[in-house]
């Protein structure tokens, strides 16, 4: 008698047919599980809906929800939500606030206001917003003695509004001359002198920042009396193979104040 089941199918090919359909299923669902992974992944930087599908040709629908993004501050290094001052915490009469903050994410990306806000109460100050992002520095003064609060809020395209942290700084109403301070003095991966430098406070402002080597006074830059000087100068024109030469420099502030940096050994080699 015929056996129906296994029609136009000789008996022999009856094992080749299971493997390859064991073989079959063992890829099917190593194919699901990296999928799966894969949509796992998905789902912690989107938030992902499915549906079975009224679509013939597709199994299930997928919504993807694009997560709304608020302002965020950085503050110089010192974490999110932070606006910071210089001088930082107590100064005589005068202090500058940077802020910066961004906003690049939502629906309408980008920065609609910034307002700061002393002791509560709104300072006038017309912030630079190029678009989605900010980064500005603003003049504070107290010619009397006392401590003050300050805090900013950001608001966005799509009306989200981020307060800052809080920020005290106290005034003590006398000037106060601080010396300059160097920020870097180092020597960067192609070979050159790198050098920041810091003034700040009442009177602020760099005269000149030199450079000596070996003890030399070798290149004398004009600070232009601003509050910050950055520079790079190369060094490897200066160095013969296998010598070390020392470096360092002096900054000068408008008031006379004077510092120097760390010295550095430097020693040049050829590949």
């Amino acid at each position: 008698m015929e056996n129906n089941r296994c029609k136009g199918m000789p008996w022999w090919s009856l094992p080749i047919f299971g493997a390859v359909f064991i073989m079959g299923y063992i890829h099917s669902n190593i194919i699901f599980q990296d999928y799966s992974q894969q949509k796992n992944q998905n789902q912690q930087k989107v938030e992902v809906s499915s549906k079975a599908s009224q679509n013939e040709e597709t199994k299930l629908e997928y919504t993807i929800t694009k997560q709304d993004s608020v302002p965020t501050f950085f503050g110089g290094g010192r974490g999110p939500k932070k606006i910071y001052s210089s001088p930082e915490e107590k100064t005589g009469i005068s202090a500058e606030i940077h802020v910066g903050v961004q906003d690049e994410g939502g629906k309408n990306p980008g920065l609609a206001e910034i307002v700061l806000y002393e002791d509560g109460k709104r300072v006038p100050h017309n912030f630079y917003i190029n678009k989605t992002n900010c980064l500005s520095s603003v003049p504070v003064k107290h010619e009397e003695p006392g401590k003050h609060t300050y805090f900013v809020e950001a608001t966005d395209f799509d009306g989200n509004t981020t307060k800052s942290d809080e920020l005290y700084i106290e005034f003590t109403g006398k000037l106060s001359d601080l010396p300059p301070e160097f920020i870097r003095f180092e020597v960067g991966d192609k070979g050159q002198l790198l050098m920041m430098v810091s003034d700040e406070g009442d009177n602020k402002g760099i005269k000149t920042v030199s450079v000596y080597e070996e003890g030399k006074l070798i290149k004398e830059f004009d600070g232009r009396g601003e509050s910050s000087f950055l520079k790079s100068m190369p060094l490897t024109d200066r160095i013969t193979d296998g010598k070390r030469n020392k470096y360092y420099a002096e900054a000068v502030d408008l008031g006379g104040n004077r510092v120097k940096s760390d010295t550095l050994g430097v020693t040049l080699t050829e590949k």
